[in-house]
């Protein structure tokens, strides 16, 4: 059985994953040209909009994870491992919180 159930995941997480790794790849960039006295006024705020874009890529990002959770099998045999021994017909258990 494969370690993970939901391999499905958002359309949208793969584009936002390879967005980041080029901007990612377009600091790392912008750092070795600065490395090489190559700064101007538009490097800096170059700089600036690269960082920002790279926080709300990993923002937007953690937002799909969220939407698509991914378990593994022992996380799922833990969670419903919880509920074998109870009953369920007593309202105490019914209303039990782990």
């Amino acid at each position: 059985m494969s370690d993970v159930l939901d391999t499905q995941s958002s359309d949208m997480l793969h584009p936002l994953e390879s967005k980041l790794q080029a901007t990612e790849k377009s600091i790392k960039n912008l750092i070795a040209a600065m490395e090489a006295s190559i700064v101007t006024a538009s490097t800096k705020e170059r700089m600036e909009q690269l960082e920002a874009d790279k926080e709300q890529l990993h923002t937007a990002i953690t937002a799909e994870k969220v939407k698509n959770p991914v378990f593994t099998y022992d996380q799922l045999v833990f969670f419903l491992q919880q509920f074998h021994a109870g009953n369920i017909k007593d309202t105490d258990y019914q209303i039990k919180k782990n």
